[in-house]
């Protein structure tokens, strides 16, 4: 190979180095700048959090937002952890420790445990509903005391939670679980709701599980062919443990109610 070959060589050689260079920084960024970015956070907490016992857990970069990512922990602590995000040059750009203080560390963990609870119980009776059914369950919180009248009396104060407290799931899914079901039937009555919140109830029960209350949405799709393309009848209703009761016809006018009482609400005029 002649000179004027070798050049060329060397010369896309270096290009294509260059670029998966470039194509590894947008995606892991590079060593200097992760270093920089360590000890800015590593300083940063110092200096904000000194004495209070935060390790720094690892240091990683997000492609998506072009940032270096800190994660700090008390050692042992559930809740106590927060993220640092610095940009390229080691400036601190967003800082997450007010989550601690304000519980959301708490409730996010708690959240989680509670899904991880209860997913095996929900799944196993999810089932005997059909392909039809969409269940997932939650614990409900209280973000504001402005919420609506249909969920705020049966919410748990976040103010209330407690940093790093391990909670009793099953008696939690008792006070605030939430359980929601979409249903798809042809049959979208207040006699079919009774009939699935009645069940749904009682199938928890041999679980050994309980909740505070149940959001149904049943409605009827229209079908176009095989394929199920909108809704074209629905009611919805949120309606508590104690209230669902064994008397079928007991049940129906509550939910009966229930349903016309939640619909005046959201979709009739509202007064200035």
């Amino acid at each position: 190979m002649g000179k004027t070959g070798r050049i060329i060589l060397y010369s896309f050689l270096a290009i294509v180095a260059l670029f998966i260079l470039f194509i590894a920084n947008s995606f892991f960024g590079n060593p200097i700048s992760k270093n920089m970015a360590k000890n800015a956070a590593i300083e940063y907490v110092e200096e904000h959090y000194k004495g209070e016992g935060f390790e720094l857990e690892r240091v990683f970069y997000s492609f998506k937002s072009s940032d270096y990512i800190a994660e700090f922990r008390v050692p042992g602590s559930l809740d106590r952890h927060f993220r640092l995000c610095l940009n390229k040059s080691g400036k601190v750009e967003i800082d997450t420790y007010e989550n601690i203080a304000d519980l959301t560390c708490t409730k996010c963990r708690l959240s989680r445990e509670y899904s991880d609870f209860i997913n095996p119980y929900i799944d196993k009776i999810a089932y005997t509903y059909g392909n039809e059914s969409f269940m997932v369950s939650e614990l409900m919180f209280l973000e504001s005391i402005d919420e609506d009248k249909f969920y705020n009396k049966r919410r748990m104060k976040i103010s209330d939670l407690e940093i790093d407290k391990k909670y009793n799931l099953k008696k939690l899914s008792a006070e605030i679980g939430s359980l929601s079901d979409h249903i798809y039937s042809d049959d979208v009555s207040a006699s079919k709701a009774s009939e699935i919140v009645l069940k749904i109830k009682k199938d928890l029960a041999d679980e050994g599980i309980s909740f505070q209350e149940i959001y149904l949405s049943l409605s009827e799709p229209f079908i176009d062919g095989d394929k199920k393309v909108s809704v074209t009848k629905e009611l919805t209703f949120v309606i508590s443990r104690k209230d669902i009761c064994d008397d079928k016809k007991e049940l129906e006018r509550r939910v009966q109610k229930l349903i016309d009482e939640q619909y005046d609400y959201f979709y009739s005029p509202k007064e200035d």
